[in-house]
This record gives structure tokens, sequence and C-alpha cells, in this order.
């Protein structure tokens, strides 16, 4: 119950000025644009999956994906890892978040979403570790990438899964 308090004084106030319609409705027009233009701008051939879309993956897959990319593309993968997708995941865990605290003023559901940004950096610097690395093979590193992976998406569906019963809650309960 005390945990809960100085989470609440902690989170609550950012949360309850910043939870407003005008910012949760630019944080979802942002999470178009990344995906829509940013991220397109560095992709190289559509065909390959980066390791981020992956919910999981071995270290020989994960090696397997890399050796897809050309030199040019894997610098492009590296400096979006490094910029854009890491802008990207504080613009998506906000938006979730931000939504979650809408519905539900509990402070502590709102750290759901927040941890899905962290395990996002941490995959992100996994990815990055991985790609400047090449052609050495860090099989524990790429192990490590990958259960951050799966928790980051494993956050998100949990995350998006809560705004839809809230939301529909909130449909058919008031």
């Amino acid at each position: 119950m005390e945990n809960q308090k100085s989470i609440d004084k902690l989170f609550g106030n950012f949360f309850e000025k910043y939870s407003n319609g005008r910012i949760i409705l630019a944080l979802f027009v942002l999470n178009i644009i990344f995906p829509a233009v940013v991220f397109p701008l560095f992709q190289g051939d559509t065909a390959n999956v980066p390791l981020d879309l992956q919910f999981s993956y071995s270290p020989e897959k994960a090696y397997q994906l890399l050796a897809q990319y050309s030199v040019q593309e894997l610098k492009m993968y590296r400096i979006l890892e490094l910029t854009g997708d890491v802008i990207y995941p504080i613009v998506y865990g906000f938006f979730l978040s931000l939504l979650i605290f809408k519905f539900r003023k509990n402070s502590l559901l709102v750290l759901i979403p927040l941890l899905a940004i962290v395990a996002d950096l941490f995959e992100n610097t996994g990815i990055v570790i991985l790609i400047s690395s090449l052609p050495k093979q860090l099989n524990t590193v790429a192990s490590i990438t990958s259960i951050f992976s799966s928790l980051k998406w494993s956050l998100i569906v949990i995350s998006i899964l809560l705004i839809v019963i809230f939301g529909v809650q909130r449909l058919f309960l008031n």
C-alpha cells in the first residue's frame, strides 16, 4: 500500500497533467508517422524483417537475418537504432501510458508501457552491439537482446489489451 502511494505521488501528477486529448492525439499521430514515414526512410530491402519486429529469435536466426542486409543497409539499420528507434519507444510508451491513465487513474498500470520503453531501449542497444561487432558473432548478446525483444512485445500487447478492456468497459458500463 505504501509503494502504491509512492508510485501515485511520483507518476500521478505527471499523468494527470498530460493525459489530455490534445497530447494523446499528438502522440497517436506520431505513432502513425514513425512506422509509415520515418522507418521506411532507413529500411532497405523490405523483405528483410528487422530484429526489432521479431518476437524472439535464436542467435543463429539473428545472424541469419543480419546476413541478409548489405553493408549499407546495416549502416542505416544501426543509425536508425541510435536515432529514430530511441525516440519511437518514448512516443508509443507514453501514448499507451497516457491512454491507460485516461481510462484508469492507476499509476501502477501505467508502468507497463514505461517498462516496454526500457525493454525496447535495451533491445536497440543489443542490436547496435550485434551490428557493430560483425562479422564477429556475440551469441550471448544476441540471446539477451532476444529476451528484451520478447519482453518489449509482451508488455506492448498487455498494454493494448488493457486499453481495449478499459475502452469496452467504459463503452458498456457508462
